[in-house]
């Protein structure tokens, strides 16, 4: 199965946009209200594609794919949530509403801590081929049973993993319906300009970060 394409520097320089964007040259309350509202559609259509296409290659069967490529799928999941997470940190700070930066920091919990479970899971893909690769050091310290030892927890390392990966593939399905009402929420204080523009960039940053087009963006009916 071939992973959808993304291009880390085109993350890290949007990344940097965002920021820009967030931060302005506001010297009053006034400008930064017009940034909101100027910027935070695009921000939350870039955020959430972002977000939605960690979720797409979290909840495949990883585990019927090859060590290494289920190890890069994880690592690319990584990456985006912790992409996703650096544009909410900037989208946070457009915010002026206290309710609206909960919100947000409670979505950013979630996903710092899908992140942690994706990252932990990618290093035990191959962490007994490490190992194996070069023992050296493990039996120097560890003494000449570490093969034998080693042998006995390898089952353990490999139920380590599969038991980390459903625990994220579970938690992220059962937060999606939250957060896609939290999604639609926003999208409801946007008029018809706005959240076509939050469409757009759902849209585009899709299509330029994985090549190929996703589900319809959460547009509320009518919009």
């Amino acid at each position: 199965m071939a992973l959808i394409g993304f291009n880390r520097k085109t993350l890290a320089r949007v990344r940097q946009t965002l920021w820009h964007l967030a931060r302005g040259q506001a010297k009053n309350p006034a400008q930064v209200d017009y940034l909101v509202k100027m910027n935070l559609p695009p921000m939350l259509g870039r955020r959430n594609a972002i977000f939605e296409q960690s979720f797409k290659l979290l909840r495949g069967d990883l585990f019927a794919m090859p060590d290494m490529e289920r190890r890069e799928i994880l690592n690319s999941c990584a990456a985006l949530l912790d992409e996703a997470i650096a544009n909410t940190e900037a989208i946070i700070v457009t915010l002026s509403n206290a309710d609206t930066v909960a919100r947000e920091r409670q979505f950013m919990t979630v996903m710092e801590m899908l992140r942690d479970l994706v990252e932990s899971a990618a290093k035990l893909t191959v962490f007994g081929d490490e190992l194996e690769k070069d023992n050296r050091a493990m039996t120097k310290f560890l003494g000449s049973e570490f093969n034998r030892s080693f042998n006995k927890n390898r089952i353990n390392l490999n139920s380590c993993e599969l038991h980390i990966v459903n625990c994220a593939q579970q938690m992220a399905r059962d937060a999606m319906p939250a957060i896609h009402r939290y999604w639609d929420y926003t999208l409801s204080s946007f008029n018809q300009h706005n959240a076509e523009r939050y469409r757009k960039a759902f849209e585009r940053t899709s299509n330029i970060y994985f090549g190929a087009a996703l589900e319809k963006p959460l547009v509320p009916d009518g919009w």
